[in-house]
């Protein structure tokens, strides 16, 4: 690679470090991160009714979505340890990778509900600002784990640039 398509790289990956570290609390997981209803709010311009109404919907919410989310780690507690289980059954593996398919399936479907039941609040240029912020949120996070991986990759070369042998 030469150094005029170097250099651009390098201040693109700079400037987007600053973006996507703050939006970005779990560096491992680009998905995940706390949400920040208030922030999101502000980005949107929001009207306090807008907010009370969101924050209500949200609470509505908030239980049934807790009970799916420790459903998921029960199941996938419980996979797990068919999964290391000695000897190894097959059909408990199947029953228990079926359970977290289906905790993880409820969960998607509740936290689907929330989102259009919060998404309704917004007119539809606040759903379109959203949407947008989405997709560059999403991009960001696409970037950060190309460069992560490139930076793994170039980890594992030697000074010659050739790979290291094991």
């Amino acid at each position: 690679m030469t150094l005029t398509r170097i250099v651009p790289l390098i201040l693109a990956l700079l400037a987007l470090a600053p973006v996507t570290s703050a939006q970005n609390v779990h560096a491992r997981h680009p998905g995940h991160r706390h949400h920040r209803p208030g922030k999101a709010a502000d980005r949107l311009g929001l009207t306090g009714a807008q907010r009370e109404q969101a924050k209500a919907l949200a609470r509505q919410h908030k239980d049934e979505i807790s009970g799916l989310r420790k459903a998921v780690h029960t199941a996938h507690a419980e996979l797990k340890r068919v999964m290391q289980a000695t000897p190894q059954d097959a059909d408990a593996v199947r029953a228990a990778s079926r359970s977290l398919a289906a905790a993880q399936e409820n969960l998607s479907v509740a936290r689907g509900a929330r989102r259009a039941d919060v998404r309704s609040v917004l007119t539809p240029e606040q759903q379109a600002q959203a949407q947008q912020q989405q997709r560059a949120q999403k991009r960001a996070d696409r970037e950060q784990r190309r460069a992560q991986h490139k930076a793994e990759r170039q980890s594992k070369r030697d000074a010659t640039g050739k790979p290291r042998k094991a």
